[in-house]
C-alpha cells in the first residue's frame, strides 16, 4: 500500500477504521522486537499530527487528537500508523522547575482515549501472504516536557508507551507494545500554517478532517513488540527510566 495525495491518505485511515472481515488463512503477524532506523533497525521514524480542542484550544487539551504516519522519502503512511486517539482527561503535572523569570521546564503525564493502528503486509514483522494488520489502541500515555522562555512555550518533548491488541477476526491473542523515546514537537498554528508534509489535523473521535488547529512533529526512538497476549502479559511501561530522558 503506497500513496502520496492526503486525499488518499484520508480514505485509507477510513477504510482501515471500518469493521474487519474474517479473514481466517491470514498468517499472524511474527512475534518478535522491531525497532527504527535511527536505531538500527528496520521501522520507519514517523511524522505526526495532534488536531487542538477546547477553548482556547492548545497543547494539553481534553479531545486533542493524533495522527502518526510513517515516511518513507515524501511519502507518508507505507508501513506503519496510529490515528484517532485523543486526550480523555486534563494532564497531571509531575514536575515544575520554572524560574520567577518563567524559564525552565513542565514535565506532565497525558493520558489519551481510543484510537487504532495499521501495520504493512510486507513490514518487516509480515510473513508471505499476510494482509495488512489492523487493530484497537488500548492504552496509550504520553509523558510530555515543556520548555518555556519568560512564560512562553519554546519547545516540547515527549515519550510515548502504547499498547494495543491486534484485529481478534484474523489474529486473535496478538497484541502489540510502542514505545517512543523521541516524539518532538516542531510547529503549532500559533506560529504559522501546517507544512503539507506533515499529516492532517483529525477531529475527535474520527470525524471530518478539520481546517483547524494544533501542532505537529517528528518521531524517532521507535520500538515495536509484538508478542502473544495469550500467553505473556502486558508490561508496565517503566516510565522511571523514560522519564529520565526529558529531564
Amino acid at each position: 500500500m503506497r500513496f502520496k495525495p492526503t486525499l488518499l491518505l484520508v480514505f485509507v485511515l477510513i477504510a482501515a477504521a471500518a469493521p474487519a472481515l474474517s479473514n481466517p488463512t491470514a498468517p499472524p503477524p511474527i512475534n518478535g522486537t522491531y525497532i527504527s532506523t535511527d536505531l538500527g533497525g528496520g521501522v520507519l521514524a514517523a511524522r505526526f499530527s495532534e488536531s487542538w480542542a477546547g477553548s482556547p484550544p492548545g497543547h494539553g487539551q481534553v479531545g486533542n487528537t493524533l495522527l502518526v504516519s510513517s515516511v518513507d522519502g515524501p511519502l507518508m503512511g507505507t508501513q506503519w500508523e496510529l490515528w484517532c486517539s485523543s486526550i480523555s482527561s486534563p494532564p497531571m503535572l509531575l514536575t515544575d522547575a520554572r524560574d520567577s523569570t518563567g524559564t525552565g521546564e513542565t514535565a506532565w503525564q497525558v493520558d489519551y482515549d481510543g484510537g487504532f493502528f495499521w501495520l504493512s503486509a510486507d513490514g518487516p514483522w509480515a510473513t508471505p501472504g499476510a494482509i495488512d494488520y489492523t487493530g484497537n489502541v488500548e492504552s496509550l500515555v504520553s509523558m510530555m516536557t515543556y520548555i518555556y522562555e519568560d512564560g512562553e512555550v519554546v519547545g516540547a518533548v515527549s515519550s510515548v508507551q502504547l499498547s494495543g491488541t491486534f484485529d481478534p477476526l484474523n489474529w486473535e491473542g496478538s497484541c502489540v507494545e510502542y514505545t517512543i523515546t523521541g516524539l518532538s514537537y516542531i510547529g503549532d498554528t500559533n506560529q504559522g500554517p501546517k507544512p503539507p508534509d506533515y499529516p492532517a489535523f483529525m477531529a475527535q473521535g474520527c470525524g471530518p478532517w478539520p481546517a483547524g488547529v494544533g501542532a505537529w512533529g517528528d518521531v524517532t526512538g521507535i520500538t515495536i513488540n509484538i508478542f502473544n497476549c495469550t500467553e505473556t502479559p502486558v508490561k508496565n511501561a517503566t516510565w522511571g527510566e523514560i522519564r529520565t530522558l526529558y529531564r
